[in-house]
């Protein structure tokens, strides 16, 4: 299932998109595809008001929760331009799961994520032509210290500087 507030999946093949810039995605809807082990849904959020998406995805994340702890599904949840959806300047703390299990949190800005959220990551993969960049401005937001990276890190298209938390290890893939 991903969460796309941005339309960026419409096209995604192998998914039933609901939702546009017209009309709101129906979680009955999401919930009803979802049940079908074959199925892939893209929630699209386009005509959800910006300020208004963390709340909508609060119940959409609520839902599809209690989905998987019925059904097993959906096995993965994908949260397209993730500070939309749980910005740092809105508490998660009472509307989060503890844990977020099998999520992808997607931003180009982890320190506008909020810090509830960030604790439950385990694993940064960076990209872009400023991937140690990336992991100092998660680390700072998360208020942990980054490993110990070399600032000028540089990765080719195509690939990502991956750190898992915890590990030390930081590896260009």
């Amino acid at each position: 299932c991903v969460i796309d507030p941005e339309g960026d999946y419409a096209e995604l093949e192998d998914a039933v998109v609901l939702g546009d810039a017209r009309q709101q995605p129906r979680l009955p809807e999401v919930l009803e595809i979802l049940r079908r082990p074959d199925s892939n849904v893209v929630v699209n959020m386009l005509d959800v008001e910006l300020a208004d998406r963390p709340t909508f995805f609060d119940g959409v994340l609520t839902r599809l929760s209690e989905l998987r702890a019925q059904t097993g599904r959906p096995h993965w949840i994908v949260l397209d331009e993730a500070h939309h959806l749980v910005p740092a300047s809105r508490p998660a703390a009472l509307t989060l799961p503890r844990e977020l299990q099998a999520t992808i949190l997607v931003t180009v800005h982890p320190d506008q994520l909020a810090p509830e959220v960030l604790s439950t990551v385990e694993t940064v993969a960076a990209v872009g032509d400023a991937p140690a960049r990336t992991i100092d401005q998660f680390c700072t937001a998360l208020g942990v210290p980054p490993p110990p990276l070399l600032p000028d890190v540089r990765i080719e298209a195509g690939q990502a500087l991956l750190w898992e938390r915890g590990s030390g290890r930081e590896q260009g893939r």
